[in-house]
């Protein structure tokens, strides 16, 4: 039997190689963004996820700050190292639950709610999501972050 199209493809496939001889085409899942999946299971490090959702606080609480990121903004998939819904980077804070359109920070190990003062409201902080695919399908458009500058927006193809 001809088989004229030999396909592989996982993120971890095409992090592990960048040869596949035989192949006519490759399926690299995420490995365009990664995310805290890949970084739980070793097939990237935290600093090599290029996707993040800004996100705004818009209040506190005894028990958390809320923030204006929910599944709408980054999908349901919980993190399998911490059961969170995401992180935000360069704080020690996890996205502990999400409804729709809001979600609670808490204080990573804690899971205490952070100090009001370190976050006052309007603060924007960037979410690195658990499950980048699912994310990415969230947002119309890509803003591309170059020193903190918005360089350049891609608009993704919808629809299979």
């Amino acid at each position: 039997v001809a088989c004229p199209v030999i396909s592989v493809g996982s993120t971890p496939a095409c992090a592990a190689a960048d040869k596949f001889p035989g192949v006519t085409e490759i399926h690299p899942g995420n490995y365009t963004f990664y995310d805290r999946q890949q970084v739980a299971v070793g097939g990237c490090q935290e600093g090599d996820v290029g996707v993040t959702v800004l996100t705004r606080v818009i209040g506190h609480y005894a028990s958390h700050m809320l923030c204006d990121t929910g599944s709408l903004a980054v999908s349901k998939d919980v993190a399998p190292q911490d059961q969170a819904f995401g992180a935000v980077a360069g704080h020690a804070l996890l996205l502990q639950s999400v409804s729709q359109e809001v979600g609670k920070l808490v204080v990573a190990g804690t899971m205490a709610a952070p100090n009001p003062a370190d976050y006052p409201v309007g603060t924007l902080l960037q979410i690195v999501p658990n499950h980048s695919c699912l994310t990415a399908a969230c947002h119309p458009v890509y803003y591309v972050v170059e020193d903190g500058k918005v360089i350049d927006a891609w608009h993704p193809c919808r629809g299979w």
